[in-house]
């Protein structure tokens, strides 16, 4: 038999709920402990799967034997959190995006060489079967050369997610990040897995560029993704994003 891989999770709100209920319900994987800075939501979370509760991870960490620590908190946590997991020579699973600068992720590789462990960023969407087919028939040149792509998101949540927690929908928390070194490319949690999956199926290019709109309590997105070949393939014309107007 197979020894089970054994999990903590740090942050047991909506997401980490969602990563206990995937991991228990692995034959491979064990939930063990479950840490989170208001007590109450560690102790509920630890209550429904008879795991320990923490209300410091530093604790759990350093008291449970744990292969895999899951990173469920708020984004501009995500770094600091899973470089001090990372030190401690355990595997990272962190939410996405896997932080809100780019230092900070810079910095989560390094550690992650160093430390010699492996750090994995959630992103779903990526193994949805019609994702898997666009993404089989890109490989296969079914579409021939492909010279632009749009990843166009309206996305809507409701005033109850945000107010789930006082760092959603903010600047500081969770909308600034840069990407690919582009100072203003900046895009949050709802739009990095638009561009991932734009990423996954077209590949790096050299223009990123990504529209969005933050406004609380009126949360409806338009997110763009936009790619262009580079200038030695010769470049597609200027065209409009999708939806514009």
């Amino acid at each position: 038999m197979t020894e089970k891989l054994r999990f903590g999770i740090i942050g047991c709100g909506v997401i980490g709920r969602l990563h206990a209920e995937a991991i228990t319900s692995l034959p491979d994987a064990q939930l063990v402990a479950v840490a989170d800075i208001i007590p109450e939501r560690a102790q509920e979370l630890a209550e429904k799967y008879h795991v320990k509760p923490y209300s410091d991870f530093h604790e759990m960490l350093a008291r449970e034997q744990l292969d895999v620590v899951d990173i469920c908190t708020p984004s501009g946590q995500h770094g600091e959190e899973a470089i001090q997991v990372m030190r401690s020579r355990r595997h990272v699973i962190v939410e996405k995006p896997m932080d809100i600068s780019r230092e900070a992720i810079e910095e989560m590789l390094r550690v992650q060489q160093e430390a010699g462990v492996k750090l994995a960023v959630i992103s779903q969407h990526r193994f949805d079967p019609v994702t898997r087919e666009v993404h089989d028939l890109v490989e296969e040149q079914a579409f021939g050369r492909l010279v632009l792509g749009n990843a166009v998101i309206p996305w809507w949540r409701s005033q109850a997610y945000y107010d789930s927690g006082a760092w959603r929908g903010t600047w500081e928390g969770q909308e600034r990040l840069r990407v690919h070194g582009h100072p203003g490319a900046s895009h949050g949690d709802r739009r990095c897995g638009g561009c991932c999956l734009a990423l996954r199926q077209r590949g790096p290019g050299d223009d990123f560029r990504d529209d969005g709109g933050l406004s609380r309590g009126e949360h409806a997105h338009r997110d763009l993704w936009r790619q262009r070949i580079g200038a030695d393939r010769g470049r597609p014309p200027e065209l409009p994003p999708s939806g514009a107007g």
